[in-house]
């Protein structure tokens, strides 16, 4: 029986070893990061070799690069490199479908990745240098039968479809002056360079003076401050049923800081 104990103790240090391994294998390690390669241009041919190159994952704010990196000329193109980092081995990155996105120097690249466990070729656009502008469109309705005079806004973002607000618009707010009727704000989300989104604000205006009634649209950019379109609007198009009117389309040009 004291043979025994030396081989029973062997033999559940050995188990305890073995499952320790075994343990630690199961978890496995980090996902490794996903290489991106390509070229880099923009609207006026080849970008200048190295600019620093950073990938982030959909709008996070957290350069998920593995090591940092740059951009290089090779047969007369300008090329990056980049390995993006799995959200294992740096919290909010990369997992599995996540859309990646790229900023050159000081400018995003208007294409955009998908971080998968293969290498990918990715050739980059890099947007305008400059303040990014965006056109929105912008359609007001009034209505002809009960609730009648009711306000509704219509608003078209770049790629998308017509979004129609809750109707009726509040026009409770007046403005400083007293000749104007404010409505409660709308916002619309549009899709940037390199897939980030931002809102902007839009605002219907009704006029208490003379010409009573006359409206106009507004609208306020991150950053920026309101502005106002040509007013009155030509309110004369109807709709097929009858009981709306709707606007003449504004389209506003709006500049992003």
């Amino acid at each position: 029986m004291k043979r025994m104990k030396p081989l029973i103790i062997a033999a559940l240090v050995a188990s305890f070893a073995l499952s320790t391994v075994l343990g630690t294998s199961a978890q496995g390690p980090p996902d490794l990061p996903v290489i991106f390669e390509g070229t880099v241009s923009d609207l006026d041919g080849d970008v200048a070799a190295g600019l620093p190159v950073e990938s982030y994952i959909g709008d996070g704010a957290v350069n998920c690069n593995n090591n940092p990196t740059e951009t290089f000329e090779r047969d007369g193109q300008t090329r990056y490199w980049v390995k993006v980092a799995s959200s294992g081995q740096t919290a909010g990155c990369g997992v599995e479908g996540a859309t990646v996105r790229f900023k050159i120097g000081d400018r995003w690249a208007t294409q955009t990745g998908t971080w998968t466990g293969l290498r990918s070729t990715l050739n980059l656009t890099l947007a305008p240098e400059g303040p990014e502008t965006v056109t929105i469109s912008v359609a007001v309705w009034r209505r002809n039968v009960d609730p009648v005079g009711a306000l509704a806004i219509s608003t078209l973002a770049p790629g998308g479809t017509w979004q129609t607000s809750d109707w009726p618009l509040d026009m409770s707010d007046v403005s400083r002056s007293g000749r104007w009727n404010r409505s409660e704000i709308t916002e619309v989300e549009v899709e940037l360079a390199g897939g980030s989104t931002v809102t902007i604000d839009v605002a219907v205006w009704q006029r208490r003076v003379d010409p009573v009634g006359a409206l106009a649209v507004s609208t306020l950019a991150p950053g920026g401050t309101w502005q106002t379109s040509d007013w009155p609007l030509d309110m004369s198009d109807r709709s097929r049923s009858g009981r709306w009117n709707r606007s003449e389309i504004v389209e506003v040009e709006v500049e992003l800081e």
